[in-house]
């Protein structure tokens, strides 16, 4: 999902910096932690991407109107 969300441009900021504590929690066997900072990385994700597909289409009533 952060993939596809940073494909279309539209990659949150701290979407990366919970992926990186994620990381630093798992790597001190903080699974736990760990986890629950993949889903909220994961959820943010998720936004960005229907944020892009909203935007798609949104910005012609913008510029249109």
């Amino acid at each position: 999902a952060v993939a596809l969300a940073a494909a279309a441009g539209y990659e949150w900021i701290e979407t990366r910096k919970l992926l990186q504590q994620a990381e630093t929690a798992a790597d001190a066997g903080d699974m736990d932690v760990a986890f629950q900072l993949l889903e909220k990385a994961q959820f943010q994700a998720k936004a960005a991407i229907r944020q892009s597909e909203h935007e798609a289409e949104a910005w012609r009533d913008r510029v249109i109107r």
